[in-house]
């Protein structure tokens, strides 16, 4: 117990001293998901993400939150960042976010997602920027159907491949 006391507080103060050089970057974002494929299937999502700048235009990281169809989706994804120009007022930028969504539901199951997008960040002042970004979203995922008739009942797994167009709004700190 006492081992992993003196590692958080070794993991606290380095991930403190990295915040405060800049390398460490928070940012929180709301979307929406338009459906593509057949079903139609639209989303709001909310995440959160952490991310480490290696250098002044890439940054890697980890982030959570939740997909919002008919039930809930929690997804874990790796997020790669990448600032197409020197940071400025307006700065672009392209991210790639990728990982598994854990379906929160009896009646299914999660599956993989991709998110690749294109985006632009509005500086605000030295530690917060807005930004917005657009891209394409593809996701796996199976839930259990049945139908239920006078004489029968039938349940089956329908396997869903939602491809969307991605809108997100968010903030970084």
């Amino acid at each position: 117990m006492k081992r992993i006391i003196i590692l958080a507080a070794i993991f606290a103060c380095t991930l403190a001293s990295a915040r405060e050089a800049g390398k460490i970057t928070f940012s929180t974002e709301i979307g929406k998901n338009i459906g593509l494929s057949v079903p139609a299937a639209e989303a709001y999502t909310f995440q959160v993400s952490g991310l480490y700048n290696f250098t002044g235009g890439f940054a890697a990281g980890i982030g959570t939150g939740g997909i919002f169809y008919e039930k809930g989706l929690v997804p874990v994804v790796g997020c790669v960042r990448y600032r197409l120009s020197r940071p400025r007022k307006f700065t672009p930028f392209v991210r790639c976010d990728g990982g598994y969504g854990f379906w929160l539901g009896k009646d299914g199951n999660g599956g993989v997602l991709v998110n690749p997008s294109l985006g632009i960040s509005w500086k605000m002042n030295k530690r917060a920027a807005l930004f917005v970004a657009a891209g394409y979203g593809m996701q796996k995922r199976e839930r259990l159907r049945s139908f239920d008739a006078a004489s029968f009942r039938s349940q089956f797994v329908e396997e869903l491949n939602h491809r969307q167009i991605t809108i997100k709004i968010g903030v970084e700190l």
